[in-house]
């Protein structure tokens, strides 16, 4: 299905909008919604304002937000329905409120009025396009930044036909429904290659790549039987030098001839170097901290805790920063790549979660690594293991790969699809659709993470282009 333009277009009037269809109405924000100051609502819950999920409860909220205890009276009450612009909207979009309750008082809540539906303002809220708009409403600098619903009030915005609304917003939700079944089906494929891949490092790492191996008790209850001649080491006597603490450092600036400075959120998810946050360290802070090749460095707190990354010299000069702790292998008994390696093993996983068991706070300090026991085969072997688990995880790592580009492919497609239907730039007044259930139309719009679909290579293509 090659979605089709309408068969004429005006000048919308508005330098964020350019044409829209020539039935099209445009009218000013002013005239359609009008502003909720109701205050004095101290037992309504307290709502969230959030960019992926809308306005929601605060305590449903998955992150962690300081909860008000007092001046409860005068926060500001948000009905379901109403629409919020947060002190991110210029980056986000307007929130639509999925719960009632109170909010913070800094927060514009917009009530629509008749002509203006819901659920059509719901998705042209959250465009591109809209966004574009906001961006120009902002007032302040930097972190203090806002929209001036002023002069938001006097922008204009398309107004389809009430049935025309309702057509898009159901066109829309059916969409995003598929769409996010898709991505889910992607992201579970992704999970279970993942899995598949981690189940071939353990096996290699703790039981060999010879079928035929002799096994022992290694004596540790996490790690279970070992080839018998492995020998089993804590990670201390495999390493040259005690593991060491990063530099307690804070950089926000980047210079071209010091030091790139490495922070857990610095590595993605399969271990690489992320090239969109890079900052750098001064040579004189980094003394002390820079990397070798082959250096591993653990994760010590935070949601990210027993992650682990291996540096490798081609990214250039680097220090570590003061979350992380390094390992610096000893080559006379360990190939770094093979430690490494183990850590990325199920095994490994199996022992992080069990020094949570035994601690309140996510934390693994240098000295539990330093106990933690590794299985150590003779060195010609370990490189046996690396070459080995290289190769056959290479073709689950291209289809990981792969999966991934056809998620944020199909992201921007929804992205592109969402601001040119609520935008008139394709006419979907004759395309039917099967009704989705409310709450599961609600659901799948804000868990944007989760959007794809089965589109076919025509919508597809059009997307790229």
């Amino acid at each position: 299905m090659k979605l089709k333009t309408y068969p004429e277009y005006k000048d919308s009037g508005a330098p964020w909008l350019g044409e829209v269809p020539e039935h099209w109405g445009i009218r000013k924000i002013k005239y359609l919604f009008s502003e909720r100051v109701q205050k004095g609502f101290p037992d309504e819950p307290l709502l969230a304002a959030t960019q992926t999920k809308g306005v929601v409860q605060k305590d449903h909220y998955e992150n962690r937000t300081v909860l008000a205890q007092k001046d409860l009276h005068l926060l500001k009450l948000v009905k379901l329905g109403d629409f919020v612009i947060s002190l991110r909207s210029f980056q986000g979009g307007i929130e639509y409120a999925y719960h009632q309750g109170m909010i913070s008082p800094a927060y514009t809540v917009m009530v629509p009025t008749s002509p203006i539906i819901s659920n059509y303002f719901r998705h042209l809220a959250k465009s591109r396009t809209f966004i574009g708009l906001l961006k120009t409403c902002v007032t302040g600098m930097r972190e203090g930044q806002n929209i001036d619903y002023t002069r938001l009030r006097r922008s204009s915005i398309p107004l389809p036909s009430e049935v025309e609304q309702n057509q898009i917003a159901r066109f829309l939700d059916h969409k995003t429904h598929l769409i996010a079944n898709f991505i889910c089906n992607k992201e579970r494929l992704i999970e279970l290659l993942q899995e598949q891949k981690q189940a071939i490092i353990s096996h290699a790492v703790t039981r060999s790549i010879d079928p035929d191996v002799r096994l022992k008790p290694s004596g540790i209850d996490w790690l279970g039987d070992v080839p018998e001649h492995w020998e089993v080491r804590r990670l201390k006597f495999v390493c040259k030098e005690p593991l060491k603490y990063g530099a307690n450092e804070v950089s926000g600036y980047v210079d071209e001839g010091a030091p790139r400075f490495v922070r857990i959120t610095d590595i993605d998810e399969d271990g690489n170097l992320r090239d969109n946050t890079i900052c750098t360290i001064s040579n004189e802070n980094a003394e002390g901290f820079l990397l070798t090749e082959g250096d591993i460095l653990f994760a010590r707190s935070g949601a990210t805790v027993g992650k682990t990354f291996i540096y490798k010299k081609d990214w250039g000069a680097a220090a570590f920063a003061g979350y992380l702790i390094r390992a610096r292998i000893d080559p006379r008994v360990a190939i770094a790549e093979y430690i490494y390696a183990f850590t990325r093993s199920g095994v490994y996983s199996t022992w992080k979660n069990s020094i949570f068991v035994q601690a309140t706070i996510q934390n693994i300090s240098a000295e539990k690594y330093s106990s933690l026991f590794v299985p150590v085969p003779p060195l010609t072997e370990q490189a046996c293991i690396v070459e080995w688990t290289s190769g056959k995880n290479f073709e689950i790592d291209s289809s990981i790969a792969h999966t991934r580009r056809q998620i944020d492919l199909i992201r921007e497609y929804r992205t592109r699809l969402i601001a040119d239907v609520v935008t008139g730039k394709v006419d979907v007044r004759d395309i039917p659709v099967e009704d989705v259930p409310e709450d599961e139309a609600l659901e799948e719009f804000v868990e944007s993470r989760e959007i794809e679909e089965a589109l076919d290579i025509g919508e597809i293509q059009d997307a790229k282009q």
